[in-house]
């Protein structure tokens, strides 16, 4: 038997389950409701965030996401970058919860940059030097996120491939012109 805890704004829930009600997922789709222009009305956008351990016998494959931390506020302020390490599903009794296991990026300043016009992010590390993972219910994704590594001054070595580069860099650009709908939410 496996106990599982994870948290949901503030509470701590602790089951004990059996194997068989853990089931581990490689992606995430989901459908959002955008509205740009009032005339043209709502449309749905298909999003798709991923997780694989090895992707295309490369490397792992991580997408990153926008999370809703505190729905009152709006952009960037209200919302953390994390990526995405897993997502699962457990049963606990009668009541289904789809997860994610997230690690956590923390903001660079209060603002965005103020030449790039782009927020920036670095991995969070806990007080004990660990990185800063959590459990949450995937209804708190808001959307798929895409980083730009911070290069600095030295050239990057041709050794680095694009599945270490998030390991390799300490920051990170909050690429806002990935999409328009990026585009209109992280500000």
């Amino acid at each position: 038997m496996t106990k599982v805890s994870f948290s949901s704004q503030g509470l701590i829930l602790s089951y004990s389950l059996q194997a068989h009600d853990l089931i581990l997922n490689g992606s995430l789709t989901t459908a959002r409701s955008f509205q740009n222009d009032p005339t043209l009305g709502h449309f749905f956008e298909a999003l798709y965030i991923h997780t694989a351990p090895m992707w295309r016998q490369e490397g792992p494959h991580y997408d990153y996401a926008f999370v809703i931390m505190d729905p009152e506020l709006e952009g960037m302020c209200g919302m953390d970058t994390a990526c995405v390490l897993c997502f699962f599903s457990f049963k606990a009794g009668s009541i289904f919860y789809p997860c994610a296991i997230m690690r956590w990026f923390d903001h660079l300043g209060e603002a965005p940059d103020e030449l790039t016009r782009m927020w920036m992010v670095h991995p969070s590390f806990t007080s004990n030097h660990q990185c800063n993972l959590a459990v949450i219910h995937i209804d708190t994704i808001f959307h798929a996120a895409h980083l730009i590594p911070i290069y600095g001054q030295d050239c990057v070595l041709q050794e680095i491939l694009p599945c270490h580069s998030y390991d390799t860099f300490y920051g990170f650009y909050v690429n806002k012109f990935a999409d328009h709908h990026t585009f209109e939410i992280v500000y």
